[in-house]
């Protein structure tokens, strides 16, 4: 006869628990969720340098892709600065597909002209294939060539830098180092 309220009283305390499990079970989906659907499709995935450098070739021989949308200069001026050392001056400045803010330097001498890519959020994991990976001034930065023109990718508190052109690493450094985090 003992044995009867011990019972009422586990099958209750199971009853009262069963909303946190549920509640730990909707959470734990959520997560599962965001971290196999929303993050990696955030723009921080990857970071596809292929495509960048291509959009900067495509640029320099045909002008702005049809999906490059032009920004007002007062506008780019808040991603990046009009003049930069070694003789760069904004030039253009366009909003990319998956919110990439795209500034194009120019130098008069020259009239060489480099793509700055800027994706906030972005990571550049361990670089593409090929190239050199480094740490310069305390983040991770990675030097190559891709179609025909170097590239240099840089994380700056949490913001990746993508810089395409025919750019000495210094004016590269230079323009990433410019750029407002």
């Amino acid at each position: 006869l003992g044995a009867g309220p011990a019972v009422d009283e586990l099958a209750e305390r199971r009853r009262r628990r069963a909303p946190t499990w549920v509640a730990a079970a909707v959470a734990a989906a959520v997560l599962v969720v965001f971290a196999v659907v929303v993050w990696p499709s955030n723009r921080g995935s990857s970071l596809d340098v292929d495509a960048l450098a291509a959009n900067h070739v495509a640029m320099m021989d045909e002008g702005p892709t049809a999906a490059s949308d032009p920004m007002p200069m007062d506008e780019a001026a808040t991603y990046g600065p009009d003049v930069v050392s070694g003789g760069w001056s904004m030039a253009a400045a366009y909003l990319e597909p998956d919110e990439v803010v795209h500034l194009v330097y120019g130098r008069a001498d020259d009239a060489a002209m480099v793509s700055v890519y800027r994706v906030a959020g972005g990571r550049p994991g361990d670089g593409p294939e090929g190239g050199e990976m480094m740490d310069v001034d305390g983040g991770p930065t990675w030097h190559g060539e891709r179609q025909g023109m170097p590239v240099l990718v840089a994380e700056r508190d949490g913001t990746v830098f993508t810089v395409v052109g025919p750019a000495s690493d210094d004016d590269m450094l230079a323009l990433v180092e410019s750029m407002p985090a």
